[in-house]
């Protein structure tokens, strides 16, 4: 991808985030760009901070319209897509609105206020914004329906059938030329309770269990869902990353959808150096990323494929 480092050497990119791991997409020392990091500010605390960048664009692990604000206020350049968009996309209700007939790939569901809920236990139900698996949450009783109506009767929420199986991610890019490369997909490490006690917590990927589990068909469901999100991505104007999850429905071996991540995922810059020590041709996933933001041509580049890997992430401790 010599053109994003030609690039980068001439147009300087800043990649501002509150976790440093998040901008490791790119080789050390890459020239014209730099991360700027502090776990303990936020990210717009960060960029209000920045002196001397008035040469640079600005990236974030995802755009907020605080942090839209502080970029136009000092007239940067901000690369990530529109934080209005993202919010649309990645909501669980809003999702809904915004699939349209393509709802259809979600498993059996309704959406609304919860006091209205109508659905037969157990079932999963879904706040609207949660991280990492903290919006969700496995109803199995009555009494539990009924103390969440009690604190939040009114609140908008996604219920969903309760469907067994493993769950599945992927990091895919939209490209200037609108082309859609779908990304390596891993098993979705959820709820081990060596490293969470949320059942619902995403702790890690597996790229390694993803190859030895998944059937050529099974892969071919698996594009087709991302083949269609992206190219609805394409027509609201997305470029960059952004992430799936698929549920694999363990007596029927169908795929549902699950969750759009309107961002770049938290695994893409793991799964970039794994890219890069792999030694084989092609683009890592955050390189695509940033030559899709920055609208360079990626004509005729392809992700590169791995088959092995796997990170945790101890949520424990984080808490």
């Amino acid at each position: 991808m010599q053109a994003l480092y030609a690039y980068l050497a001439k147009h300087p990119v800043v990649y501002v985030t509150r976790e440093r791991e998040r901008g490791e997409g790119l080789a050390d020392n890459t020239e014209g760009y730099s991360i700027i990091s502090d776990m303990n500010k936020s990210t717009r605390e960060l960029i209000n901070e920045i002196e001397n960048v008035e040469s640079a664009a600005i990236l974030v692990f995802k755009a907020n319209r605080q942090v839209e604000d502080v970029c136009r206020a000092k007239n940067w350049r901000l690369l990530n897509p529109k934080a209005e968009l993202a919010e649309q996309v990645e909501g669980k209700v809003s999702q809904v609105r915004w699939l349209g007939e393509l709802a259809g790939l979600l498993p059996e569901h309704w959406e609304g206020e919860l006091i209205h809920c109508p659905w037969a236990l157990p079932f999963i139900l879904q706040w609207n914004w949660g991280h990492s698996g903290e919006g969700t949450h496995m109803i199995k009783t009555s009494e539990q329906l009924g103390e969440l109506i009690k604190k939040f009767p009114y609140r908008k929420v996604r219920v969903s059938k309760f469907i067994e199986g493993d769950t599945f991610t992927n990091n895919n890019v939209v490209t200037k030329d609108e082309r859609v490369l779908v990304g390596n997909i891993s098993l979705q490490i959820t709820g081990d309770s060596s490293l969470t006690d949320n059942q619902f917590a995403t702790v890690g990927n597996d790229w390694t269990q993803a190859r030895e589990t998944l059937s050529e068909k099974n892969l071919r469901d698996y594009h087709t869902i991302v083949q269609k999100v992206g190219e609805k991505l394409v027509q609201d104007g997305w470029k960059g990353l952004f992430g799936l999850d698929v549920l694999l429905e363990k007596d029927s071996d169908k795929m549902y959808l699950i969750e759009i991540n309107a961002r770049q995922p938290a695994s893409s810059s793991y799964e970039s150096r794994l890219q890069r020590e792999s030694g084989k041709t092609g683009v890592t996933t955050f390189e695509a990323h940033l030559a899709a933001l920055l609208n360079l041509d990626l004509s005729g580049e392809e992700l590169i494929k791995i088959d092995h890997g796997r990170r945790t992430i101890n949520r424990k401790e984080s808490v």
